[in-house]
């Protein structure tokens, strides 16, 4: 763990790559995102940043090879929920589940993740316990309320 100006300056570069991130300016947040890494690169929330952009465009294994490489540094719900979210474009629903699973067992409260977790088991044919992973996304989030299984 770094102490001193190189850990400020590691913060400081995942602070502006996640913010670059926000706001669409992706090469340039992977810029920042591996000075922070190059600073730390036991520092978990840059790699899960990185796989999440990633993620997004559409490069599954690269994001794959760094939301794992976050999972293996630490224990947080996005990495979990990211890495459910790939599975399940990848169609590894089974995979999915399990890591959605896993979001749910460090945060209960968030409808985004009941929601993938039902369709991840639509798509497995699992109508009941999608269902029921359904009503807790709408109980945690009303906007689900629009959603039903058919």
């Amino acid at each position: 763990v770094l102490n001193g100006p190189d850990r400020e300056v590691g913060l400081k570069a995942f602070e502006v790559g996640a913010q670059l991130h926000e706001i669409g300016e992706m090469e340039e947040a992977v810029k920042y995102l591996n000075k922070s890494l190059n600073l730390n690169d036991k520092f978990y929330f840059s790699w899960l940043e990185l796989g999440v952009i990633f993620l997004k465009a559409g490069e599954l294994n690269k994001a794959e090879e760094t939301l794992k490489t976050a999972e293996n540094l630490g224990k947080h719900e996005m990495i979990y929920f990211h890495l459910g979210v790939l599975y399940g474009i990848k169609k590894d629903y089974n995979k999915a589940i399990e890591y959605f699973k896993q979001a749910v067992e460090l945060n209960d409260k968030n409808a985004d993740t009941f929601f993938n977790l039902a369709l991840t088991c639509m798509n497995l044919g699992k109508k009941e316990e999608a269902g029921k992973m359904l009503e807790k996304a709408k109980f945690l989030n009303p906007l689900y309320n629009q959603y039903n299984l058919e």
